[in-house]
């Protein structure tokens, strides 16, 4: 009877000793999971940041980029303008010097 007790209390304090141990790797487990998962998030913030810096800087080039063409149209339809004003004077002048032509040979 002795005998049983003892071997009773043996496995009650391997009982123990196992729910202990199982408590402890599942803390531990638990733990490491933990870090991973803050590890994972801060990582997902690092790139989410990366991102909204490309994005801005990509719409930053973009409207440099708009701002150059919309420039480059406003020289270009500048110079179409003047050089519509020219050849309008031109076609003034010309006229001018053939009226006067025309007119100078029917004085003659």
């Amino acid at each position: 009877e002795n005998k049983i007790r003892q071997e009773n209390e043996q496995i009650q304090l391997f009982v123990q000793y196992k729910e202990h141990r199982d408590e402890e790797i599942q803390r531990q487990t638990n733990e490491r999971r933990k870090m991973k998962n803050e590890s994972v998030l801060r990582l997902a913030e690092d790139i989410k940041k990366q991102q909204e810096v490309r994005k801005e800087r990509e719409e930053i080039l973009y409207e440099l980029n708009e701002g150059r063409k919309m420039e480059e149209d406003n020289y270009k339809d500048q110079i179409d303008m003047e050089n519509s004003i020219k050849k309008r004077l031109h076609l003034r002048e010309a006229n001018e010097l053939a009226t006067k032509y025309k007119m100078q040979r029917e004085e003659k």
